[in-house]
């Protein structure tokens, strides 16, 4: 499976993805707490930071289109405050980035027709 995985010459890491309509996946860039994917065209930049008190983590995900198809869309960034005593740095980034792809999913499925 690890073969499979392509470095371009931007440094980026690609991995394919299953067919899907048009997902892949390409790893960025993960830098302690925060980290940046592309998908379905979108590239997705994820970061999180502790509050004032050090009781929660707020996790943001913003999502721009990056691909031709898509660069015009604007999808609202994705914010959740996470209990650090629940869910560690590295949960809480994955918690955000998959409630962003699932934004990126929707938007990517109202819009087959166009998309066609």
């Amino acid at each position: 499976m690890w073969t499979s995985l392509k470095r371009h010459e931007s440094g980026d890491i690609v991995a394919p993805s299953p067919p899907s309509g048009g997902a892949s996946i390409t790893f960025c860039q993960v830098l302690g707490e925060y980290m940046a994917v592309e998908y379905r065209g979108f590239r997705v930049t994820v970061d999180a930071k502790a509050d004032a008190t050090d009781t929660q983590w707020l996790c943001r995900a913003v999502m721009e289109g990056v691909d031709a198809q898509v660069e015009t869309a604007r999808l609202p960034s994705v914010e959740l405050a996470i209990p650090k005593l629940k869910i560690d740095v590295l949960m809480a980034l994955s918690v955000v980035e998959q409630t962003a792809k699932q934004a990126v999913d929707e938007w990517w499925h109202a819009r087959q027709p166009e998309m066609a």
